[in-house]
């Protein structure tokens, strides 16, 4: 299965009460260390009180580029990270762009 048909199957199937998919939440929980597994994770929540620091943050970034197939601008590294909302959102946004301009 392509990733591009992954992601879509995976958005179709959003986690339970999240704003993502399956494919992100599973992701999600591999490095979140602070959240038990059978514990919601906050969707605004700071990373770090999920338990990464920034070293974790950048590896799940990188875990996140290869799963999804987006590339991640260093500009857009800052900020919008800080919770798994608005990683999400980033990453959504960065799969909708991507996939309008095939470069």
């Amino acid at each position: 299965m392509s990733t591009e048909n992954h992601l879509r199957q995976d958005s179709a199937e959003e986690a339970e009460g999240t704003p993502w998919p399956v494919e992100f939440e599973r992701l999600l929980r591999r490095h979140c260390r602070f959240v038990a597994a059978t514990d919601p994770i906050e969707p605004d929540a700071p990373m770090v009180a999920l338990g990464l620091d920034s070293l974790a943050t950048l590896v799940m970034i990188l875990e996140i580029e290869a799963t999804f197939s987006v590339a991640f601008p260093d500009a857009m590294l800052a900020g919008e990270q800080d919770s798994a909302r608005g990683l999400w959102s980033l990453v959504s946004r960065l799969t909708a762009e991507q996939r309008s301009d095939p470069r």
